[in-house]
Order: structure tokens, then C-alpha cells, then sequence
């Protein structure tokens, strides 16, 4: 067992978060705002101190990609880039400031420049760090805190999974990106039927969970079987589920069904012929003439 001793530790402060950067290397944030590199073969020192937060570190992430470059975000309405190679610990590479506190920060396992987040926003937002102004795109279907986001790295990198405080699993896809989306307002005139109605217009929101009775702690996916997942929560429950597929008409299959049942229908019923045969008159264009119906002549009976 390694002891580790000096720094935020010696304030007694709460570890919150951990994150393996090498074999032998890895990053902790505490509640005293400092986040810290550590090699396990000098426990009693920490590598490399960062200070650039001023509030509880609330998670971190290690760029796979680019070894050198993590995230990290904190009660500081902010979200931080840090490259292990500055010298300057009070200066983060990248910071992106947000009107809540968020609660998850996560790089793409495959791409180096794409980074998500999720917070007390309910949102779920996409970076890419080359221009860090603006979301690359924000989803919304959360209804509470996001406390947590995950990459579907084994089977589908485009697949990104969040989870919160509202019970709510979601699985986004990243492949539709390019589809046309509205973001829902903050009209408070709006009905809570007519956000959701919005919210699942989003053509990324793939499939949401909702089998959960309180908050969402984790979630996993298998190693071996495809699209299967497990959820754990405060309701003292273990999940184990697949999302279930439906598939949906476009437009066009609509239309064209449309027009095809319009072929089938007969052009008048029976009820209908009846009714015009007792209209005492009609006019009619000039030129036209109604042809007189034979009446069929019956025997008398006498």
C-alpha cells in the first residue's frame, strides 16, 4: 500500500477524483481546488502541482491521445485544460467558463480535440478545443444535474451515454450531427409538454433509460455482448438492459403510404349514391345532362 501525505492531503481534503496517466502515473483533485500529479515510485512528493481552480475539482480526464494534455472541471463555473509540459501552475492552456458549475468532463477516446461535459445545466455540451468559443453542439434531454458522461469506446466512439440526477439514462449519436436542430428556449410561457416535444425532436438522442427510481451513480457497458449495459443507483438497485429499437417512418414513407390508400378508396359508397338520387334538383353546366336512370317495371300482383 502507498500512503500518499503532503499537500492537499495534509489539509485533510477530501480526494474526490483520481485519473491514471501512465503505468506509474496519475492525477487526484481534491475539495482544496489543487489538482496534482503523482508518480507511485515517490509517493511522499507530488510530480507537478496545478492551482488554476477555485473550487472542489469535480472530475478529471487523461487525453489518451496526446498524454501530455488533461481536463478537468470544478465548482468554479469553469472547465480547464492543463498541459503537464507548462511550468505555470496557476494558468490552465484552455479554459471555457460556464453559467453553472459542472459536474463531468470527458475526452473522445479516438479523437484527441473533442472533449464533452455535463453539469448543472442539464446539459450535456461538445467541444472541440481547436475553438473552445463556442459548443460544437449541446444536447438536451436531461431534466436535472448531469453528474456523468462515457464514451461507448469498445463498440461505438460516436455513441456518447450521460446520466443525472433525474433518473435518466441517454445515449446520444454523434453520426447525426449534421441534422438540422433547434435548441429549446427558455421561454417561461412554454409548457413542460411542448419542451419535451422539442427535446425529442433532437435527431442525436438515440435512446433514453428511465428504469431507475432515484439518482444514477455509473454505468457500464459489457465487453462482449453489444448495446448491453448495467446501471447502478441510490435506489439500491443494479440494472441490466438494452435499448429497445424502433423503427420509425420518414416523411416520405408517410406521404407515399398516404397516396396509396388514397388510390384504394372507393370514390363513392353506397350511402352516398343514395343521398344524391333523392336531391329534388341540380344544377348543372351548360352542355351537361343527367341521364335518367331506368327504372325497372314490376308485375302487379294481383
Amino acid at each position: 500500500m502507498i500512503l500518499i501525505k503532503k499537500n492537499h492531503w495534509l489539509t485533510f481534503s477530501i480526494i474526490k477524483r483520481k485519473e491514471w496517466v501512465q503505468e506509474s502515473q496519475f492525477l487526484s483533485g481534491a475539495h482544496d481546488s489543487q489538482i496534482a500529479l503523482w508518480d507511485v515510485s515517490k509517493p511522499s512528493t507530488p510530480i507537478q502541482l496545478f492551482k488554476s481552480h477555485n473550487g472542489i475539482i469535480n472530475d478529471l480526464s487523461h487525453n489518451a491521445n496526446a498524454t501530455s494534455i488533461f481536463g478537468s472541471v470544478a465548482n468554479d463555473y469553469t472547465a480547464q485544460i492543463q498541459d503537464t509540459r507548462s511550468s505555470l501552475e496557476d494558468e490552465p492552456a484552455i479554459q471555457i467558463r460556464y453559467s453553472h458549475h459542472q459536474n463531468s468532463i470527458l475526452f473522445h477516446p479516438d479523437i484527441p480535440t473533442l472533449v464533452a461535459t455535463g453539469g448543472k445545466d442539464n446539459i450535456v455540451s461538445l467541444y472541440d478545443l481547436r475553438n473552445t468559443n463556442e459548443p460544437v453542439r449541446k444536447f438536451f434531454g436531461h431534466v436535472d444535474s448531469v453528474v456523468g458522461i462515457k464514451w461507448d469506446n469498445i463498440y461505438d466512439p460516436s455513441s456518447l451515454i450521460s446520466w443525472g440526477l433525474d433518473n435518466r439514462v441517454i445515449i446520444w449519436d454523434l453520426n447525426q450531427l449534421d441534422e438540422p436542430f433547434t435548441y429549446p428556449t427558455n421561454d417561461a410561457n412554454e409548457t413542460n409538454s411542448r419542451r419535451k416535444a422539442k427535446q425529442a425532436e433532437d435527431p442525436c438522442l438515440k435512446f433514453v433509460h428511465g428504469g431507475h427510481t432515484n439518482r444514477i451513480n455509473d454505468i457500464d457497458i459489457h465487453p462482449k455482448l453489444k448495446n448491453v449495459f448495467i446501471t447502478a443507483g441510490d435506489d439500491h438497485l443494479l440494472e441490466i438492459w438494452k435499448p429497445k429499437t424502433i423503427i420509425v417512418e420518414d416523411d416520405d414513407q408517410e406521404e407515399k403510404k398516404k397516396k396509396l390508400e388514397t388510390k384504394k378508396m372507393p370514390i363513392m359508397n353506397k350511402k352516398m349514391m343514395k343521398k344524391l338520387k333523392r336531391t329534388p334538383k341540380m344544377t348543372l353546366p351548360v352542355g351537361i345532362k343527367m341521364a335518367t336512370p331506368k327504372m325497372k317495371r314490376t308485375k302487379m300482383l294481383k
